[in-house]
């Protein structure tokens, strides 16, 4: 959607949503003495991502290349949630023996979080169409403990 009517098209709300298939696995031991820590993740998941974004492009008629920058609220809905967090410490001398344990799985029903989106990019005019080339940045709640950031780079065409 474009707020200016007079053909320079500097501001636009987009809609821009994305679905992504994620899957993480890492099985890591670090020995800080006189403990040995053990980190076990094995998790796949389902999101889709819905970010209402504000652009602002440095639009020039003169130009057939102008940059542009985005920023903007989103959710991201956790279609499907499955896999396992473990973590557990030993000490280095008897490793028989656990210490401490923390395990969580994240096999759950959908759910979701917020996040902030910002991102930079360039137009470049073909004809009457767009080609955009540019790399956002999205940061919010993730499912483990905390926040998590992604970084996107994107190639979009206008049909």
């Amino acid at each position: 959607m474009h707020f200016d009517y007079s053909g320079r098209n500097r501001y636009s709300m987009q809609l821009a949503p994305t679905l992504g298939f994620v899957e993480y696995k890492s099985n890591e031991e670090r020995t800080i003495s006189p403990l040995l820590y053990v980190y076990k993740l094995d998790v796949k998941y389902t999101t889709l991502k819905i970010p209402l974004l504000l652009k602002r492009s440095f639009y020039s008629s003169n130009r057939s290349i102008f940059p542009y920058l985005k920023l903007g609220p989103g959710v991201a809905v956790y279609l499907s949630q499955k896999g396992n967090y473990e973590y557990y410490s030993v000490p280095v001398s008897d490793p028989t023996r656990e210490t401490a344990v923390y395990s969580k799985s994240l096999n759950q029903a959908s759910s979701a979080c917020a996040y902030i989106m910002a991102g930079a990019g360039t137009d470049i005019k073909y004809g009457n169409k767009l080609i955009a080339v540019g790399a956002t940045y999205a940061y919010g709640k993730g499912q483990l403990e905390g926040f998590r950031s992604d970084i996107q780079f994107q190639l979009e065409f206008q049909f």
